[in-house]
């Protein structure tokens, strides 16, 4: 596929319609390309996602956790 940058509205309006100008911009673009592709994704529940965290906390080598005595 093809890589399409855009300009994400930020100045001289409000957050609510800075948000709607986005979303219409986005949804002509992609009607203008065929629609959006579709793109493979699966899904990983939030327990995986937790016991990852978990692991990935325990590498730190730079965090200190005393020892029981």
């Amino acid at each position: 596929g093809e890589t399409l940058l855009f300009v994400i509205f930020n100045q001289r309006g409000s957050v609510w319609r800075f948000r709607n100008m986005q979303e219409q911009l986005i949804s002509e673009i992609q009607f203008a390309r065929g629609g959006p592709a579709p793109f493979a994704y699966t899904p990983v529940t939030l327990a995986m996602r937790l016991a990852d965290t978990e692991t990935k906390a325990t590498r730190n080598s730079d965090e200190y956790e005393a020892t029981p005595n």
